[in-house]
C-alpha cells in the first residue's frame, strides 16, 4: 500500500529527482527502485569503483531503495543534475552481481552475490564506417533504442564522460574497447563513453547512436545523392519531411551526405537545406553549429541574406534575443514577412511585449507554413506578447482558437490555459486564476506546469495566503523540476529573496549558487556575482557576535569562498572573523584569513598592521618564531608612531617567549609607557631578575591610596606580583615595607590570604626558592593555581 502511495505521488508530480536515496544493500542482495516517467531512458555503467547512474530528462522522478535482508550494508546517493539529465553514483561492494529491469514505474537496479557477470540482453552491434583521412571516422551503434546523452566528469580520469541511456532493458555493451579517438567502457546498460579527442560528436536516436569526429557529423563513405528540395521563399519550411525521432537520424545523415556530394565551393544550398532541417526539429544548437562551419569553409557566406535569416533564427530559438536582432534587422530582412514574426518573438524573449505585439500586428504571412514545432514556439510568444501588451480582446481569440484546435499538442492547450490564468488575474478573478494554475501543476507538460507553480506562489504571496517558509520551499521543488532557461533563474532568484527575507543565508547562497551554475546565467554573471557578493555581505552583518555566529561566518566562508566580496567590504569581514576565530582559540584558522588579506595589503601601512595582528594570534598560540618571521616580512617604513610602538611591543613579547631577555629587555628600554613598563617586569621575571621585576611592578602600582580606599583590580594584581618577586629575591625588608602600606587594601580583595602568606616574616630568613614557596603556600595543587594565575597576567 505504501508502494502504491509513493507512486501515485510521483506520477502527480510531487517528488523530485534530487531526493536524497537511501541504497540498503542486504546481506545477500539488494534493489534500488528508479521511479521515473515512462518515457525517461536510462544508463547504467561502471567506473572504477563507482557504479553510475544516470536519467536522460530534468523530468521529475522519486528513486527510493527496496533492501532484502538485513542491509548492514548500507550505502547513500543522491541524484544531482548534470547537462543532459541526472547522475547518481554508488558504490556496492565488489564481487557482485548488477542487473537492471524496466517496470511499469520505471527502472529496478538489483545486485546479489553470484560474481558472474552476465551479458546483456540485446547486445550493441558496433559498425565502422570507411574513414576518410581528413575528416576522421564514423562509427554506428545499433541494435534497439536509445535516449538522451548525460554529460557528467569521468569518476577515474576526471576527463568528461558521455552516458547514452537506453529505453530498452539489457541493452548494453559487455565488452569495453578503445579506439584512438575514444574508450568505450562496459556498461549494464545505455552507452559510456569516453572521449580522447577533442570534436567527438554523439548523435542518439530511435534507430541507434552515430559517433563522428569533427564538429559537423564527421564523414561518410558510400554512395552519396542529393535531396532535392524545393526553393521557393526564404526558409522553404513546406519541402522539410519533419515527421519523429525514429526518422530523424536516417534523413540527417542522407543530408549530410548530399552535403559531401559536392565539392567545398558548392555545398552552400546542401548546408543550408541542413540548417533548415535541424531547425526544424527545434535543434537550434546544432543549427548554429552548421552555421559556424559554413563561415569557416565560405568566405562569402555572410553576404548571403538566407544564411543570415537561418542564423537569426537559430539565434532566437536559441535565447540569443541580441544575436537575433543583429541578424533580422539588417535591411535587406527587417520587414519581410517571414522575418517579422521571428522579430517579434526576440522582442518576447527580451521582455519587451508592446515591440513584440507591434511585430506580430505586421505581420501578413509567414507562419503558415512553419514546421509543427516551430508554429507552436511562435503561436505562444504571440500570445504571451498580446497578454502582457494588455490587448486582452485578441489574447482572448487566440487562446480560443488555440483550444478550439482539435489536433493541437498538449503543450499549446496548456500555454493556453497558463495565459487562461493571467487575464483571470489581471481582471481581479484571483481565486479563478489559482484554480487554473493548481490544475496545470499536475499538467504532463512540464515547463507550463513549471509557470502555473510560479504565478500561483508569486500571487499566493502577494496575497499572503502562504508564508515565505512555506513559498521557499515550494520554489525549491520547482526548481528541480526545470533547469536551464530564464525561468529557473526566475524560480531561484525569488528564493533567493524569501531566504534572505527569512535570515537563512546558507540556503539563500546555495540557491544563488544553483542560479550562477543555470546555462542561461552567462550572459549577466556580473550582475548575479555582484547579488552573490552583496548576499555575501548581509549575511555577515546580520549573523550575531556569539560563539554559533561566528562558527556559522566561518563555514559560510569555507563553503561559499568563491563569491566574497571585493574591495573594502570583503577585507573587513575577513579581519573582523580572524579576529572572532582568535577569540574562540582557532588561531590557525585566524592567521590563515590575514595571510589571505597580506596578498591584498594596499600599502606598507596596511602591511605592518597585518602583519602586527598575525603575530598577536601566533603569540597567543605560543608560536613565538613565526611571530618574528611576520614581523620581519611586514616590516616597513613611514609607519605611525603608534604602529611602531605596537609592532615593538609584539617583537618583544616574541623573543621574550624565545627566552631571548637581553634583546628584549633592550628594544623597551627607551620606552617609559605604562604598557612598556608591564611588558619589561614580564620579561625580568621570565629572566628571574626579581629585584628588577618587583621594582618596575611597584612603581606601576604606586605608593598607596591615602586614606585607605579600595584600590582597583589592576593595582592590587600588580602588588600581588611585586610580592612574589620580593619573595623569591628574599627581600625580607621589601616584603614588610608592601605589607605595611598595602596589607588593609590588600584584605579586600580575592587574593587576600597569598599575599598575606607572601609577606608574612619567615623563622629563618635565607635563600628563597620556589620549594619553600610551595611550603609556604602548604598545598601543592593551590600553589599550581597560583602560578597558572601568575602565567596568564603576564601574558
Amino acid at each position: 500500500m505504501k508502494r502504491f502511495f509513493l507512486h501515485a505521488l510521483f506520477v502527480a508530480g510531487l517528488l523530485t529527482a534530487s531526493v536524497c536515496t537511501r541504497v540498503a544493500h542486504a546481506e545477500n542482495s539488494a534493489l534500488l527502485m528508479v521511479m521515473a516517467p515512462p518515457e525517461t531512458a536510462f544508463a547504467v555503467a561502471w567506473r572504477g569503483k563507482s557504479l553510475l547512474l544516470a536519467l536522460d530528462a530534468p523530468e521529475t522522478a522519486y528513486v527510493t531503495a527496496v533492501a532484502k535482508g538485513s542491509g548492514k550494508n548500507a550505502l547513500e546517493g543522491k541524484f544531482h543534475p548534470v547537462e543532459g539529465g541526472w547522475v547518481m553514483a554508488l558504490s556496492p561492494p565488489s564481487g557482485r552481481r548488477m542487473a537492471v529491469e524496466r517496470t511499469g514505474q520505471g527502472w529496478i537496479l538489483s545486485m546479489a552475490d553470484d560474481v558472474s557477470q552476465p551479458p546483456p540482453v540485446k547486445p550493441v552491434t558496433w559498425r565502422l564506417e570507411n574513414a576518410n583521412a581528413r575528416k576522421g571516422l564514423v562509427l554506428m551503434a545499433e541494435g534497439g533504442s536509445f535516449g538522451g546523452i548525460v554529460k557528467v566528469e569521468d569518476p577515474l580520469t576526471g576527463a568528461p564522460l558521455q552516458l547514452v541511456t537506453s529505453r530498452e532493458a539489457g541493452l548494453g555493451s559487455a565488452q569495453s574497447r578503445r579506439m584512438p579517438e575514444m574508450e568505450i567502457a562496459s556498461s549494464l546498460l545505455g552507452l559510456a563513453i569516453l572521449p580522447l579527442r577533442d570534436g567527438l560528436v554523439l548523435h542518439s536516436g530511435e534507430d541507434g547512436v552515430e559517433i563522428t569526429l569533427g564538429e559537423i557529423g564527421g564523414l561518410h563513405s558510400g554512395a552519396l545523392s542529393a535531396i532535392a528540395l524545393p526553393k521557393q521563399g526564404i526558409f522553404e519550411w513546406a519541402g522539410l519531411r519533419v515527421q519523429d525521432r525514429k526518422t530523424y537520424l536516417l534523413d540527417r545523415r542522407k543530408m549530410m551526405d548530399a552535403v559531401m556530394a559536392f565539392p567545398p565551393a558548392e555545398r552552400r544550398a546542401a548546408h543550408i537545406d541542413l540548417v533548415r532541417f535541424e531547425l526544424a526539429h527545434g535543434h537550434a544548437q546544432e543549427a548554429l553549429g552548421i552555421l559556424r562551419l559554413m563561415a569557416q569553409q565560405d568566405k562569402d557566406v555572410d553576404k548571403d541574406g538566407v544564411w543570415i535569416a537561418l542564423r537569426g533564427v537559430a539565434r532566437v530559438l536559441a535565447g540569443d534575443s541580441d544575436g537575433a536582432d543583429f541578424d533580422l534587422g539588417i535591411p535587406v530582412l527587417a520587414h519581410h514577412p517571414e522575418i517579422l514574426p521571428w522579430r517579434g518573438m526576440a522582442a518576447a524573449l527580451r521582455g519587451h511585449f508592446p515591440e513584440a505585439q507591434a511585430f506580430f500586428n505586421e505581420t501578413t504571412g509567414g507562419m503558415e507554413t512553419l514546421p509543427r514545432r516551430l508554429w507552436q514556439k511562435m503561436v505562444l510568444a504571440r500570445l504571451e506578447s498580446a497578454v502582457k501588451a494588455g490587448e486582452k480582446q485578441q489574447a482572448e481569440t487566440l487562446i480560443a482558437e488555440m483550444q478550439a484546435d482539435t489536433n493541437a499538442p498538449a503543450g499549446l492547450w496548456a500555454g493556453a490555459e497558463f495565459f487562461k490564468g493571467v487575464l483571470l488575474n489581471q481582471a481581479g478573478s484571483d481565486l479563478k486564476a489559482l484554480e487554473i494554475w493548481r490544475r496545470l501543476g499536475h499538467d504532463h507538460d512540464p515547463y507550463w506546469r513549471t509557470r502555473a507553480g510560479l504565478a500561483k506562489i508569486r500571487l499566493e504571496l502577494g496575497k499572503k495566503t502562504i508564508s515565505q517558509e512555506d513559498a521557499a520551499e515550494q520554489l525549491l521543488r520547482l526548481s528541480m523540476g526545470w533547469r536551464g532557461d530564464d525561468l529557473e533563474m526566475e524560480i531561484l532568484g525569488l528564493r533567493v529573496d524569501l531566504l534572505e527575507g527569512l535570515g537563512d543565508y546558507r540556503s539563500a547562497l546555495e540557491s544563488g549558487r544553483d542560479l550562477l551554475r543555470a546555462k542561461s546565467a552567462e550572459p549577466r554573471r556580473g550582475m548575479l556575482l555582484d547579488r552573490m557578493r552583496q548576499l555575501f555581505l548581509h549575511a555577515f552583518e546580520n549573523t550575531p557576535d556569539t560563539v554559533p555566529g561566528a562558527l556559522n561566518s566561518y563555514a559560510l566562508f569555507k563553503d561559499f569562498g568563491s563569491y566574497f566580496p571585493e574591495g573594502d567590504d570583503g577585507r573587513n569581514i575577513l579581519i573582523n572573523l580572524a579576529k572572532r576565530l582568535a577569540r574562540l582559540d582557532l588561531l590557525a584558522e585566524a592567521v590563515a584569513m590575514e595571510r589571505d588579506l597580506l596578498k591584498t595589503a594596499k600599502d606598507a601601512g596596511d602591511r605592518a598592521d597585518i602583519g602586527a595582528r598575525m603575530a598577536e594570534m601566533l603569540l597567543l598560540d605560543r608560536k613565538a618564531d613565526l611571530a618574528l618571521e611576520i614581523l620581519d616580512e611586514t616590516h616597513g617604513s613611514g609607519l605611525s608612531a603608534d604602529m611602531e610602538k605596537t609592532r615593538r611591543m609584539l617583537r618583544a613579547e616574541a623573543l621574550m617567549q624565545e627566552k631571548r631577555f637581553p634583546e628584549a629587555q633592550k628594544l623597551l628600554e627607551k620606552d617609559s609607557s605604562p604598557e612598556a613598563m608591564a611588558l619589561s617586569g614580564s620579561i625580568a621575571f621570565k629572566a628571574q631578575e626579581w629585584e628588577k621585576a618587583a621594582g618596575i611592578f611597584g612603581k606601576l602600582a604606586g605608593e598607596p591610596p591615602v586614606p585607605a580606599v579600595e584600590a582597583d583590580e589592576v593595582r592590587r594584581n600588580l602588588v600581588l606580583r611585586q610580592a612574589v618577586a620580593l619573595f623569591l629575591a628574599k627581600n625580607e625588608a621589601g616584603l614588610e615595607t608592601l605589607r605595611i602600606g598595602w596589607g588593609r587594601i590588600m584584605r579586600e580583595s580575592s587574593d587576600a590570604s597569598l599575599f598575606a602568606l607572601l609577606t608574612t616574616p619567615r623563622v629563618s630568613p635565607g635563600e628563597a626558592s620556589v620549594q619553600d614557596l610551595v611550603e609556604r603556600l602548604g598545598d601543592v595543587r593551590f600553589f599550581q593555581e597560583f602560578l597558572k594565575k601568575q602565567s596568564a597576567t603576564q601574558d
